[in-house]
């Protein structure tokens, strides 16, 4: 346990957490039996008065621990524990206690750990450019993988989690299992689905992630400094800035966010920087902008499976651009506005 688990816990029972921290908190109670086991323990025991020299058997007890424990696991483990005892006030010496109590417990549990083991093992799925790919998951979930993505399939799937990793974009339909809810991991989002239908993109080189929901009902977990969690509704879709870890909850352009399912590229005033993303992203070339362009200018068009040179004529067409190709670099340049 970290030290940062420790300050939530008993930030929780002296009531002086963020709104942010109690959900932080609750997240990990349902996710961790050992933070749940760990908080139960701490709130039986403190309102009852300290013990005599109570702090210095805390200290006594943590260094006869260290003695015995193996060196990588006990490291690990206990210096949350020393830290916190050493210059905090009593109640932190419960915590510190508790989590003596513990180790014992988690020494022997989690040997297995102390030996060299390879990483979990993954098949992983890539997608070229312009091409698509349909997963059917062994739990008979569906993942539809969008263009230049990465998805990363556990080898025990469903055996006792049902947990993905997404570099990319991706719609996903989730068998329904309340047991075992279906979690797409991106980078510090996490999107949990029991059985519905989203679209999660999560380009690594983006500075955005963003969940689209399309049927029945997810949680979008965001960690970091400031963690966030959302429910989202039908028609919702959240984007998470990476940068500043903050988040936005919105409407969404149906077939600008899915409609690559179907071959098509959906512009909805979107801006050009934007656009050029999405174009170098679907025909796999290299697009990039030339000259000024105002922050004002957006792009509104769909184009149905075509091909670049016919996709590039009628954005011109529409927006005023002139374009260039050169080698293997699209080049486009925007139209002023008066």
């Amino acid at each position: 346990m970290e030290e940062h688990d420790l300050h939530l816990i008993i930030g929780y029972l002296e009531g002086n957490l963020s709104d942010a921290e109690v959900q932080e908190l609750l997240h990990k109670v349902e996710v961790n039996p050992e933070f749940a086991l760990a908080l139960s323990e701490m709130a039986d025991l403190w309102s009852k008065p300290p013990a005599k020299h109570e702090h210095g058997d805390a200290l006594q007890a943590l260094d006869r621990w260290k003695t015995t424990a193996p060196d990588d696991y006990q490291k690990s483990v206990s210096e949350a524990a020393e830290r916190t005892a050493r210059r905090l006030n009593y109640k932190w010496y419960i915590a510190a206690a508790v989590l003596l109590g513990m180790l014992s417990f988690l020494w022997i549990s989690q040997l297995r750990y102390l030996q060299p083991v390879s990483g979990p093992a993954f098949t992983i799925i890539k997608t070229d450019a312009h091409k698509h790919k349909t997963i059917t998951l062994p739990d008979s979930s569906v993942v539809r993988l969008n263009a230049s993505s990465t998805l990363k399939i556990p080898k025990d799937y469903a055996a006792e989690t049902r947990t993905l990793h997404l570099d990319g974009e991706g719609i996903f339909e989730v068998r329904p299992n309340a047991k075992l809810p279906l979690i797409v991991r991106s980078g510090n989002v996490s999107t949990t689905a029991l059985g519905t239908k989203f679209n999660v993109n999560a380009y690594g080189t983006d500075s955005c992630v963003t969940v689209s929901l399309l049927e029945g009902k997810v949680r979008v977990d965001m960690a970091g400094e400031y963690p966030h969690s959302v429910n989202l509704s039908p028609g919702k879709e959240v984007s998470y800035r990476l940068s500043d870890q903050t988040f936005a909850l919105r409407d969404f352009y149906k077939e600008g966010t899915v409609g690559w399912e179907n071959n098509t590229l959906a512009f909805h005033y979107d801006t050009w920087e934007t656009v050029v993303k999405r174009l170098s992203r679907w025909y796999g070339i290299a697009v990039r902008l030339e000259g000024p362009v105002q922050n004002t200018q957006t792009l509104k068009g769909t184009f149905i499976n075509l091909p670049l040179k016919e996709t590039l004529r009628q954005i011109a067409f529409i927006s005023g651009a002139t374009y260039d190709i050169k080698k293997d670099t699209v080049i486009i340049k925007p139209r002023l506005e008066p």
